[in-house]
């Protein structure tokens, strides 16, 4: 009786952690890449000329080099740049309303707190 008890709960067991939501890799690094190039290769001249402005100095070159686009989940989770900047991890999306028709959506209506991507390119 004990040995079939033990045996219901860790099955149990087994079946709950197996029913739990995993984290998701969303992206990961292939498809931020992938995202990259796609929107390298669609730059107007004016966005080009002004990525290449802001990328003048940098190790990267354009977006379509695949370690720009991973930059920012590559120093989320660096302590260095947490402490500078406690809201990090944040400012890599932004939540919205995914009901909200889209001719109706304003993204400004979900970063009145500074902590989200659009904000965050206001300290740079």
């Amino acid at each position: 009786m004990r040995t079939r008890l033990a045996v219901l709960s860790l099955l149990a067991v087994v079946a709950v952690i197996l029913v739990l939501p995993s984290r998701a890799a969303a992206w990961g690094k292939d498809g931020h890449a992938i995202v990259g190039k796609i929107a390298d290769k669609y730059l107007s001249d004016k966005a080009r000329a002004a990525s290449k402005e802001l990328l003048a100095d940098d190790q990267f070159k354009s977006l379509a080099d695949e370690r720009l686009p991973n930059w920012a989940d590559a120093i989320r989770s660096s302590g260095m740049f947490r402490k500078k900047y406690p809201d990090i991890a944040m400012w890599h999306y932004i939540d919205v309303d995914v009901d909200v028709p889209l001719d109706k959506l304003k993204i400004t209506d979900y970063t009145k707190d500074g902590k989200c991507v659009l904000d965050a390119t206001k300290h740079f």
